[in-house]
């Protein structure tokens, strides 16, 4: 299985180049997760002349996570939200930032604004009838981290994140792959300039925590498994627009595989597809692909009993909702909005 990994900036606006990456990818590239589509679902271009079908959980303009699946294959829309997205659950779960008092309204109310239920535009999940969840995650970018309201909802979010893996989908011991732009850089060696940016949202420390937390419960991150000891440029997916970044060699890596044990144990290979970057009108990050073999006989698999011990295995999946050869329609809630982040900030 060939799964890859972009954050277009813009379904409608890189379609034609977009397309073209795709046909010479296919038939071997099976699932692409995108992020930033920038569109709604009606407005989301159609990938079925490059025999994809897709899953949508987009908004007008900016945000929205795709999925597109190879047209032979089968797969089940299981989820378009993380817990916690509730309006109620979101004031509650709030930080109180240095200086506030426990009487003190926790300010800015970023949430105030909001309708439920809160569309994000920022997840979406599927089950392919081979057995692996895939996700596509577009993470918050967070800055300035001066900003309580853009930096709370940064964290806020990586730790509904680790909420739904923790609660939800290891517990069901089948192959999990997270793909996406999770802004953030978990080492200095992930940045071109760890120094001067040490206060961007994308390197500060409870940024990072935050995605270690989330790569403890049981994740490995497959670039980074299979390149310890690349140098600090091999690896970048991101490269600003401003002050030509890419030509000088200014990049950042900030787009992701996290797989669970079961799908690392079929790791084969996890590299950056540079191309697109140099293409033209491009995107400002690039792809990145990833390589799985076939999967290991069940019998050997269910012999680990220890691999991603669940706490709760009684745990209910979230319900499925077929996909059809149109884009799939995603339904604005999940039934599992009412579980609670376990992180602090």
């Amino acid at each position: 299985m060939r799964v890859a990994s972009f954050n277009i900036n813009s379904a409608r606006l890189r379609e034609t180049s977009f397309k073209d990456w795709l046909r010479a990818q296919n038939p071997s590239l099976d699932v692409v997760l995108l992020q930033e589509i920038k569109c709604t679902q009606e407005q989301f271009p159609s990938f079925s002349d490059c025999c994809y079908r897709a899953a949508i959980n987009g908004q007008k303009s900016y945000n929205g996570v795709a999925i597109l699946v190879r047209s032979a294959l089968d797969f089940e829309v299981r989820a378009s939200s993380l817990p916690g997205a509730t309006l109620a659950e979101i004031e509650r779960d709030q930080p109180r930032w240095p200086g506030a008092s426990e009487s003190e309204p926790n300010e800015p109310r970023w949430w105030a604004d909001l309708t439920e239920p809160y569309a994000e535009g920022r997840y979406l999940e599927i089950e392919m009838a081979s057995g692996e969840i895939i996700a596509s995650i577009y993470a918050p970018n967070g800055n300035p981290v001066s900003n309580r309201a853009k930096f709370g909802y940064k964290l806020h979010f990586m730790r509904r994140l680790a909420t739904r893996m923790r609660d939800d989908l290891l517990p069901r011991r089948c192959p999990l792959i997270l793909g996406g732009d999770l802004n953030v850089c978990p080492e200095n060696r992930d940045c071109f300039d760890s120094i001067d940016m040490a206060e961007d949202a994308l390197l500060h420390e409870e940024s990072r925590q935050n995605f270690f937390a989330l790569r403890w419960l049981g994740f490995i991150d497959a670039f980074r498994h299979l390149h310890a000891e690349a140098d600090d440029a091999h690896g970048w997916t991101f490269w600003d627009y401003q002050q030509a970044r890419r030509k000088r060699g200014q990049g950042m890596r900030i787009d992701f595989f996290l797989l669970n044990g079961r799908a690392a144990d079929r790791l084969e290979a996890c590299q950056v597809d540079e191309s697109p970057r140099d293409g033209a009108s491009p995107s400002d990050h690039t792809p990145l692909v990833l390589s799985l073999a076939p999967p290991r006989s069940a019998s050997i698999l269910d012999a680990n009993q220890s691999e991603n011990p669940a706490p709760h295995s009684n745990t209910e999946p979230t319900p499925s909702i077929p996909a059809t050869d149109k884009n799939t329609s995603i339904p604005a809630t999940d039934k599992n909005t009412s579980l609670q982040p376990q992180f602090d900030f």
